[in-house]
């Protein structure tokens, strides 16, 4: 109860936050366009301190308008339309996509192409929570390879039949997760200095709508981090 009142008033906190910031957002960014086209031919002076000014404003600006996109994210959280799929094909299919955008990380597979696994489930949903966990893995790789010279990403993607549940697991080889990861699947908690705090949300309310559940783990010997996801077969 106490976990469901928090979420509703974070919820309410993430409207009105998003409804404040995202107005003023466009006239900043526009403001520091037109300053840095109109103005930039003029300086005769130090001319790349203008240019770094304007172009840090234009980036930050952008940084805060992602992170207002995640909190109306989180707020309006659309009801499941549930399909029939076959869910191999559609995580290959998201796969597929991650591998061209992320050609410095090996992303290995370990899903057989030629067994279809069958589900009642959200496509759209789906494609969220994996484009959500596979994001967070590159987050923590890409912060890793920051304190390790010469650290190459992994990342491993299965998908099994485990009793009366498909089980989707990705693991990394990235920063891993803190010691209270119960906390990371409630609203604005992240364990990276750079994100949001809304992904892992976002996904357990996903799985949840699918009667589905989320897993966090840990790998041995500080060697990254292991996420699972519980869809029922039936």
């Amino acid at each position: 109860m106490i976990k469901i009142q928090r979420a509703a008033a974070w919820s309410d906190i993430a409207k009105r936050i998003a409804h404040e910031i995202k107005n003023p957002l466009t006239p900043i960014q526009l403001s520091a366009d037109r300053l840095k086209h109109k103005y930039l031919s003029n300086i005769r002076d130090d001319k790349q301190t203008f240019i770094n000014c304007i172009d840090t404003i234009i980036r930050q600006v952008s940084s805060i308008h992602r992170m207002v996109n995640d909190f109306s994210t989180f707020t309006k959280m659309p009801r499941p339309i549930f399909e029939n799929i076959y869910i191999n094909k559609l995580i290959l299919s998201n796969i597929s996509m991650l591998k061209l955008s992320n050609k410095t990380i090996l992303i290995k597979t370990k899903i057989d192409k030629k067994k279809n696994i069958f589900l009642k489930a959200d496509p759209n949903l789906i494609d969220q929570a994996f484009n959500n966990l596979a994001q967070n893995a590159i987050n923590s790789i890409k912060e890793k390879a920051t304190l390790v010279n010469d650290h190459k990403g992994e990342i491993i993607i299965s998908l099994e039949i485990k009793k009366e549940f498909c089980k989707l697991k990705m693991i990394d080889n990235g920063m891993g997760l803190p010691k209270n990861k119960e906390f990371l699947t409630e609203p604005y908690i992240s364990r990276s200095k750079n994100g949001s705090g809304i992904g892992l949300a976002v996904v357990k309310k996903i799985m949840q709508d699918h009667n589905g559940n989320i897993e966090l783990e840990n790998i041995k010997n500080n060697k990254g981090a292991k996420v699972s996801l519980l869809f029922p077969l039936n």
